[in-house]
C-alpha cells in the first residue's frame, strides 16, 4: 500500500514544497527539468533550484518533511501541502489546494480583470 508524504526541495535558501505518493518524486522532478531544457516540458519554479545547483555542479537537497502513516485521499494530502506553502517562505507559485469557494472567487476576479483589460 502506498502512503503519501510532503517533501521539500531546497538549494541556497530557496525552498519548494510538494506532496506525492511516489518514492521517486525527486527523480521525476530531475527528469522533467532535463526535458524542460530540451524544450519538451513546461516550466515550473522547482526548475530554478536545479538551474542554480547545476551552475555549481550540485543537486538541490530533497527531504521528506512529513510522512503519513495511513493512506490519505489526494485532496487531504494537498491540504496539508498547502499549509506548508502558506506558512513557509517558498518559491511555489501555484496553490496545492484551493477549496470551491476560493476557486470561484479567483475565477470571478480573473473574469473581472479580463473585462477591465478589454475595455
Amino acid at each position: 500500500m502506498k502512503y503519501g508524504f510532503i517533501y521539500k526541495i531546497s538549494y541556497e535558501g530557496l525552498d519548494y514544497y510538494g506532496s506525492s505518493n511516489n518514492k521517486d518524486r525527486f527523480i521525476k522532478h530531475k527528469n522533467n527539468y532535463k526535458r524542460y531544457k530540451n524544450g519538451k516540458y513546461n516550466y515550473t519554479t522547482v526548475f530554478d533550484l536545479f538551474e542554480n545547483a547545476k551552475k555549481n555542479n550540485e543537486l538541490p537537497i530533497f527531504e521528506i518533511i512529513a510522512c503519513f502513516r495511513e493512506q490519505l485521499c489526494r485532496q487531504c494530502q494537498r491540504k496539508i501541502e498547502q499549509r506548508f506553502i502558506d506558512n513557509n517562505k517558498c518559491i511555489n507559485k501555484n496553490n496545492a489546494y484551493t477549496d470551491k469557494k476560493e476557486y470561484r472567487k479567483r475565477k470571478s476576479y480573473e473574469k473581472k480583470n479580463l473585462l477591465n483589460q478589454q475595455g
